[in-house]
């Protein structure tokens, strides 16, 4: 549920092990660089770390973005700030406590 919020269920949204640092860079599958999250979003991923996934969800205006920002607060523990990449533009966003989000 991290990355979309849809309940993992059903044989198209089985659960697996996703790697926040992924494997192809030579990151292990330790508790700290670890996730459960629904096939299709671990395959949409890919390869890319999560905060390039992230920044990719931004970019196009992907509806998982904002599960994928407070999945990356609660797990990386970044309660201040998360730097995207919108277009050629970098922008800080400042992480409210408690904030709603909203999707596009």
């Amino acid at each position: 549920m991290p990355y979309c919020g849809e309940p993992m269920m059903g044989p198209d949204r089985w659960p697996s092990w996703d790697h926040i640092k992924p494997k192809s860079k030579r990151y292990k599958l330790t508790a700290d660089n670890r996730a459960i999250v629904c096939s299709p979003c671990n395959k949409a991923k890919g390869s890319l770390s999560l905060h390039t996934f992230y920044n990719r969800l931004v970019r196009t205006g992907d509806r998982r973005a904002p599960h994928v920002e407070r999945f990356m607060q609660y797990k990386l523990g970044q309660q201040d700030c998360l730097v995207s990449v919108v277009g050629p533009f970098r922008f800080r966003h400042q992480a409210q406590p408690g904030a709603a989000f909203t999707s596009r």
